[in-house]
């Protein structure tokens, strides 16, 4: 999914999909704390409905010789992750993946997918590629990085 796609869901209170609070990032790359990792974050508004509940979804792409992404493992989403009540203002939430380093550097990015659900029924679900200069709440390394790709290497050089 390429960023900022929409996805469309049942009627209901929907989280606007232009806002600032609606972000993917990298906030981990290869690091010396973390070798061979990538962190991703996510962060979503909530809709202003305590009975709504916030979902996440990271997925991570490679980049081909031809400069496209593809989605490493399975190419469907991953399971999505609870992360609280869209009467929060906004939630963040993340994720590291090991990457084995290959002999050539290997660029990475990830997709988040949003979805705010409220008893079961989906109101809305909207996709972020990663993209730099967003502040994590926590995890990243080191303190307020964030990227919008990481290249992973046999030589460690890890920072894009």
């Amino acid at each position: 999914m390429a960023a900022g796609t929409a996805i469309a869901g049942a009627a209901g209170t929907r989280p606007d999909p232009a806002s600032k609070l609606l972000w993917a990032t990298i906030d981990v790359c290869d690091s010396p704390a973390h070798p061979d990792t990538v962190g991703i974050r996510g962060s979503m508004p909530g809709n202003g409905d305590p009975h709504a509940v916030l979902y996440m979804s990271f997925r991570l792409e490679y980049r081909t010789t031809a400069g496209s992404w593809k989605a490493i493992g399975a190419p469907g989403l991953l399971p999505f992750v609870r992360v609280g009540s869209g009467a929060a203002t906004a939630r963040q939430a993340g994720e590291d993946a090991t990457i084995a380093p290959s002999a050539t550097a290997t660029v990475l990015r990830a997709v988040v997918v949003f979805q705010w659900r409220r008893h079961g029924v989906i109101l809305a679900t909207y996709a972020r590629s990663t993209t730099a200069g967003h502040t994590a709440a926590a995890g990243a390394d080191p303190p307020g990085y964030s990227a919008a790709t990481c290249r992973i290497s046999r030589t460690g050089a890890g920072r894009s």
